[in-house]
């Protein structure tokens, strides 16, 4: 039994079946369906909404957050994620994107292990853009992991290097050497998954630093796809674009 920050004591495996219920229950054949096709990969798909799994975990947070023991949110979200479909993995990250900021050492860990299992693009993000970015753009000491992921020959860990560069060149902030540095191993890549992320991140690149996201496009004009050089480039001043994608 665990106590939360109200004083309410919680059981884990409790909690854990009235999870399974509100799933059972919010199921659709038709949008798990929908969602596989949507996806291309991954699953089992229960066909819950996203909108739906935001305010189950919004509910999730608020039994579990703030708990006695420090251990019972990301206990929690361990036993979500071991479920296997994709509203349960989907749920666990949003639980730990919850917990208090800085980030422990221990919640990277965790979310490396799942890059392991993850397998849509969702997933990868959410765990890329809403924890491993966010403890990156707190602390860089982690940028060396990026660079070896982008060697993992995983396209989903390359493609979570690339996204969880995103917080890094948002919200004011902008580190773009930071980020061609991960991204420069994967600008030939030819999977679409990182292909757009790559579009993505260098888009965002450039609108903060413009001109060095000029010069690091420049050389890949005739060694790219035009669609990522022309997404990428989109933030850009007009004489910088044209630039990258004029002929």
């Amino acid at each position: 039994m665990r106590v939360n920050s109200e004083g309410r004591v919680f059981d884990l495996q409790e909690l854990q079946q009235s999870v399974d219920t509100a799933l059972q229950r919010l199921a659709d054949p038709e949008e798990a369906a929908r969602a596989a096709r949507y996806y291309g990969s991954g699953g089992p798909f229960l066909g819950v909404r996203i909108d739906a799994l935001h305010r189950l975990a919004d509910d999730l947070g608020l039994r579990l957050l703030g708990a006695d023991d420090t251990g019972a949110p990301m206990e929690f979200a361990e036993s979500l994620w071991q479920r296997g479909a994709h509203e349960h993995r989907f749920l666990a990250a949003l639980l730990i994107e919850m917990l208090p900021k800085p980030y422990s050492e221990s919640v990277w860990v965790l979310c490396d292990r799942w890059l392991d299992d993850a397998d849509t693009w969702e997933l990868v993000d959410r765990i890329a853009v809403g924890i491993v970015g966010e403890m990156i753009a707190a602390d860089s000491s982690h940028l060396e992991d990026l660079r070896h992921w982008t060697a993992s020959g995983s396209l989903w860990r390359q493609r979570a290097a690339i996204m969880a560069l995103l917080p890094l060149n948002t919200d004011g902030r902008s580190h773009p050497e930071e980020t061609f540095a991960i991204c420069g191993p994967l600008m030939l890549a030819t999977e679409s998954h990182v292909r757009h992320a790559l579009a993505w991140v260098l888009r965002e690149t450039g609108a903060a630093a413009p001109d060095a996201t000029a010069t690091f496009l420049l050389p890949y004009k005739f060694k790219v796809v035009n669609s990522l050089l022309r997404e990428a480039a989109r933030k850009l001043p007009r004489h910088l674009e044209r630039a990258i994608v004029g002929g």
